[in-house]
C-alpha cells in the first residue's frame, strides 16, 4: 500500500505502542520491534501497578483514538492531599473550579490493551516480535536495524522507547545520566471499608513517599509504597496479617479497615535523564529520554507530552513536503521538550530528596511551603494546572 519507509518503533512499552498509535492516526507506516515473544508480551502484566493520566494526557490519547477503549476502566480523580508526616499542613486540591477530575487512575493492562485495540485498527502498523536488535545504523538517507536473525529493516525514521536503560542512546552519541535513587517501589492493589470518593493521598514519611490512588469500584485503591531498597524485601516477604497492620498504619483510617488485595511487587528506582533527544533520524520519548521519580505520577504524561510534541512537528513538516525525519523537526522537538522535561526531572528529584529525611531545617522548610501553596490561591492553581497537564504549550485540536 506504501511506497514510503516505515517509521521504526523499537520497544512496544506503553510510550512505544502510543507514539505508533499517534503517528498511525496520519497514515504513517508504522513497524514496532519488541524483544519478547508474542505469546509472553500478549500476557497480562499482573505487576500491581496502576498509572495516573493526567485530564491532558486523557484528551491527547481520545484524539488518537485510544481513550475510548480505556475510560471504563479509568478513576476520575476528583480530589489530591499531599501530607508531610513530620507537619501539621498540608495541600489540598479538589476539583470544584475546573468541573473536570484533574486525571485518572487506570491500571497498565488496561491502557496496554486499549493501545493495542486501536493499533489493530491500521493495517499500516505491524509487529516483530522476538526481536534482538544488533544494530542500528541512523544515515542521512535512512535509518536502519539489523537484526540477530540477520535480516535488516530500514525506516525513514526511529523512535527509541526502550527505557531510561535505553540499549541505543549511548551507542548513538547521547549522553545521559542515570542515578539510582536507592529506593524500591512497591505497587499493590489494596481493599477497604470506606469509599475513596476520587481522593488521591500522597503521604511524604520519613523512608519515602506513599501514595493512596483511588481504582474504579470505589472500595479499591492502588498503592506506590517507597522504601529504601535495603528493607523492601522485608514488606515483599512480611506475612499478610503483618503487612495489613503497616498498612493501615501508613493509610490512615479515612478508607475504614484496608487489606491486601493483590500480590506485592518491588521495581528499583533511578533518575535518568538524555542530554540530546534526538540523533540524526532518530528520535527519543519517554523513559528513554527521560526517567523521574514516579512520586507525581508524571512519568506516562511526559512520555505522552513527547509524544504530541513529536507528532505535531511531523504534520507540519508532512503539509510542507518535507521529510519527517529532516533536521529541523528533530531539533525542534528536543527545543520544545526538553524545559518541561527537565523541569519536571528536577522538581521530582528535589521533592524526593526534600521529603524523604528527619531534619529539623528541612522539615521547617516544608512546612512553610505547604503552608504557602495551601493559602495563596494563584500559586495552588498553578499546581493544579501542572497536574491535570494543561498547561502544555499545545492542544489535541492543533494536530
Amino acid at each position: 500500500m506504501y511506497t514510503r519507509k516505515p517509521i521504526i518503533v523499537i520497544g512496544a512499552g506503553l510510550s512505544g505502542l502510543a507514539v505508533a498509535a499517534a503517528m498511525a492516526a496520519l497514515r504513517l507506516p508504522i513497524v514496532i520491534l519488541e524483544k519478547q515473544d508474542e505469546a509472553s508480551y500478549r500476557k497480562p502484566f499482573q505487576d500491581g501497578r496502576s498509572l495516573a493520566v493526567s485530564l491532558g494526557s486523557s484528551q491527547w490519547l481520545e484524539s488518537w483514538g485510544v481513550w475510548g477503549n480505556v475510560f471504563e476502566d479509568a478513576q476520575p480523580i476528583l480530589d489530591i492531599r499531599v501530607v508531610d508526616k513530620s507537619s501539621p499542613q498540608s495541600i489540598h486540591f479538589e476539583n470544584s473550579k475546573q468541573g473536570l477530575p484533574m486525571g485518572y487512575i487506570c491500571p497498565i493492562d488496561s491502557i496496554k490493551e486499549g493501545l493495542l485495540k486501536q493499533l489493530a485498527t491500521y493495517p499500516w502498523v505491524t509487529f516483530q516480535f522476538n526481536t534482538t536488535i544488533l544494530k542500528l545504523d541512523n544515515q542521512r538517507s535512512e535509518v536502519s536495524v539489523t537484526l540477530e536473525d540477520g535480516n535488516t529493516i530500514g525506516g525513514e525514521l526511529a523512535v527509541l522507547a526502550d527505557g531510561r536503560l535505553s540499549q541505543f542512546r549511548e551507542a548513538l552519541g547521547i549522553k545521559s545520566i542515570v542515578v539510582p535513587y536507592r529506593q524500591s517501589a512497591l505497587s499493590f492493589t489494596i481493599s477497604h471499608e470506606m469509599a475513596h470518593g476520587g481522593l488521591a493521598l500522597e503521604r511524604f514519611l520519613p523512608d519515602g513517599p506513599f501514595a493512596v490512588l483511588p481504582m474504579k469500584g470505589d472500595y479499591l485503591s492502588s498503592i506506590v509504597f517507597t522504601l529504601p531498597e535495603a528493607v523492601a524485601p522485608l514488606y515483599l516477604t512480611m506475612p499478610e496479617a503483618e503487612f495489613n497492620t503497616v498498612l493501615q498504619e501508613r493509610v490512615g483510617d479515612y478508607l475504614g479497615k484496608v487489606s491486601l488485595h493483590s500480590k506485592r511487587f518491588s521495581y528499583p528506582l533511578r533518575l535518568a535523564y538524555a542530554s540530546c533527544f534526538y540523533s540524526n533520524r532518530v528520535a527519543l520519548i519517554g523513559d528513554a529520554a527521560h526517567g523521574v521519580h514516579p512520586l507525581a505520577g508524571q512519568g506516562f504524561n511526559l512520555g505522552i507530552r513527547d509524544i504530541a510534541c513529536l507528532v505535531k512537528q511531523i504534520n507540519k513538516a508532512q503539509l510542507v513536503g518535507l521529510s519527517i525525519a529532516n533536521d529541523k523537526v528533530l531539533r525542534d522537538y528536543h527545543r520544545l521538550r526538553q524545559g518541561d522535561s527537565l523541569a519536571m526531572t528536577l522538581a521530582t528529584d528535589a521533592i524526593n530528596r526534600l521529603f524523604s529525611n528527619n531534619h529539623l531545617p528541612l522539615s521547617l522548610l516544608r512546612r512553610m511551603g505547604l503552608s504557602a501553596v495551601n493559602r495563596i490561591d494563584p500559586l495552588k492553581d498553578y499546581f493544579m494546572r501542572h497536574a491535570m497537564g494543561v498547561t502544555s504549550f499545545l492542544q489535541p485540536e492543533e494536530v
